[in-house]
């Protein structure tokens, strides 16, 4: 772990606040990519344990106060659970034994940026109570086939899902219904150019695949994988600015610029 925070900085930290902020107040993920409601959404007691370590590698108590919520919401997976294999993880690093409340993780700032080199994840919040609005916003890279073709989109959670990533992973990896909806631009909140002239195009972002991508030096020469980045992240005492340029998810010949910009306004308006 000290190695990792050595050579490529405070990758637990992050990690361990991406699962803060990535939660909708339903207790479910948000559905990016083939990680869908059907497909171990929601907080499980093998988050517990990956979470319980992470406190126990880097001490912050907001860490702490999560595993304890997750405790407090999920039964204990039994042992011939799915991934029931992981459940070592907590006997060699124990359970958190410290009073963190979760009013440590109210205390965190409702917004956060993460990746915006990378993945390009934006998490816009009035806060973390069951009643707050949630709103995620994404324009990034394409790093694997459990990806979709969907930068620039968002989705919107309010007392229920408002703006969706539709579809589902249920029907399986090589389903006709994920290869042709549920991972198409299609099926998210993002622009589609169709040709008018053409009834059998989408106008969707170029479909691509990088499985087999086995270095950071050919992921960085795989030009077809770089789909948008993240241009603006601004916080203010009123409102939240995100951008993100997304030219380059589509062919060239039909998109030449395209800029996406959300604006949180007062915590409540969209």
């Amino acid at each position: 772990f000290e190695e990792i925070k050595y050579k490529y900085g405070n990758f637990l930290e992050e990690y361990g606040y991406y699962l803060i902020y990535g939660l909708q107040p339903d207790d479910f993920y948000v559905a990016w990519g083939d990680f869908s409601r059907h497909s171990r959404g929601s907080i499980t007691w093998e988050l517990r344990r990956h979470v319980d370590v992470l406190y126990a590698k880097t001490g912050n108590p907001v860490f702490a106060a999560f595993g304890r919520y997750i405790g407090s919401t999920v039964k204990e997976m039994a042992a011939d659970d799915y991934a029931a294999s992981n459940l070592y993880i907590g006997n060699i690093y124990g359970r958190p034994q410290v009073n963190a409340p979760f009013s440590l993780i109210e205390s965190l700032p409702p917004c956060r940026l993460f990746s915006p080199g990378a993945l390009g994840h934006v998490f816009l919040r009035s806060g973390f109570k069951k009643n707050d609005i949630f709103i995620a916003f994404k324009c990034g890279n394409y790093y694997g086939n459990h990806g979709h073709f969907d930068q620039g989109s968002f989705v919107i959670y309010c007392n229920g899902n408002l703006a969706i990533d539709s579809g589902t992973y249920k029907a399986g990896f090589g389903s006709s219904h994920r290869l042709n909806y549920y991972r198409r631009s299609i099926a998210h909140n993002t622009l589609v150019f169709p040709d008018p002239s053409d009834g059998n195009d989408e106008g969707g972002q170029r479909v691509v695949s990088n499985q087999n991508i086995r270095s950071l030096a050919e992921f960085k020469s795989a030009r077809e994988c770089h789909t948008g980045r993240i241009t603006a992240f601004e916080e203010h005492p009123e409102y939240v600015h995100v951008a993100g340029d997304v030219s380059a998810a589509y062919p060239s010949t039909v998109v030449k610029t395209f800029c996406r910009q959300l604006v949180f306004f007062r915590r409540k308006y969209l």
